[in-house]
């Protein structure tokens, strides 16, 4: 039983660091070609020019919370089913197959 629940958990760990680092390899190339290109933005209230958009990539801590949250969220969602494989009867677990 240890070894289905270990099983579960390191396939929802590495879904979660697949995920993560997709996410941040796409956010970086997204925020890339809007600072490329810019959005013109309207201006605030109160101002009579609009500002060019730009996006900041350089936050360590915004970096470490996209690539920690996804991994996390993922491990966490694989807990349960892992517990309820490993309580499974073998005989029992091919029969939903």
């Amino acid at each position: 039983p240890l070894h289905v629940t270990r099983l579960f958990l390191l396939e929802g760990i590495f879904i979660g660091i697949i995920g993560a680092l997709g996410s941040l390899a796409i956010g970086y190339a997204i925020a890339a070609v809007i600072n490329l290109y810019g959005i013109a933005m309207p201006p605030s209230p109160g101002q009579s020019q609009g500002y060019t958009a730009f996006i900041k990539t350089d936050s360590a801590a915004l970096n470490w919370i996209t690539l920690v949250l996804p991994i996390l969220a993922a491990t966490g969602a694989s807990v349960l089913p892992a517990l309820r494989a490993s309580r499974l009867n073998i005989s029992d677990a091919f029969k939903f197959s």
